[in-house]
């Protein structure tokens, strides 16, 4: 066997230690520098157009308008079921962003938890690994 070639097998295992001793920290920095990049721009006052359609929807008249809304468009109609939820209590722009911030930093906590759980040929899922590392 060639000398010079690294060995995969102690690059897995760096790599698992590495997970075994960080991993809550790393999971815990990745999820801040998450939430930190998403609350910027937060409170600006500006839409862009996806929030302008999303906060259409949100303010029609009545639920049947609201839903015709929603039915026409191309996205899931959970999202603006969450949003007409928060719209019951506050149309206000930063309560309607926080409500992408929340999830969205929550699905970061998710999906570093699923990746350490996917195993592929006896070890963590390459791509998730490498999702985890960046």
């Amino acid at each position: 066997m060639n000398e010079l070639a690294p060995d995969p097998g102690a690059e897995r295992s760096t790599l698992d230690e590495n997970l075994e001793r960080y991993g809550s920290a790393g999971a815990l920095a990745l999820v801040a520098l998450g939430f930190v990049l998403r609350a910027r721009g937060l409170s600006q006052y500006w839409l862009n157009p996806d929030e302008g359609t999303y906060y259409s929807i949100l303010t029609a008249g009545s639920f049947g308008d609201f839903w015709a809304e929603v039915l026409s468009n191309a996205h899931p109609p959970l999202y603006y079921l969450l949003l007409r939820g928060v719209g019951l209590l506050t149309w206000d722009f930063v309560w309607l962003r926080g409500t992408s911030l929340l999830f969205g930093t929550a699905a970061i906590w998710l999906f570093w938890l699923v990746g350490g759980s996917w195993e592929v040929g006896g070890g963590p899922a390459p791509f998730l690994v490498w999702q985890r590392r960046d």
